[in-house]
């Protein structure tokens, strides 16, 4: 699992998605102690989370 900025990983999320993913730039901010707005981490998340959910489904229905 790629998890931190770094040029090889970079370079893989631009290639996978055309952007560094909002999860992995608020993680790296926090990690280095820079402040992120509270309301922006919760609506990131929720919106990952639905992502993750309708790729899920969509997985489960391939496979059914």
């Amino acid at each position: 699992m790629k998890t931190e900025i770094s040029e090889e990983n970079i370079k893989y999320w631009l290639d996978l998605h055309g952007h560094v993913p909002w999860t992995i730039t608020i993680a790296d901010f926090l990690s280095k102690g820079i402040p992120w707005d509270e309301a922006d981490i919760i609506k990131t998340l929720q919106r990952a989370q639905a992502t993750i959910d309708s790729l899920t489904e969509q997985l489960k229905e391939k496979k059914a």
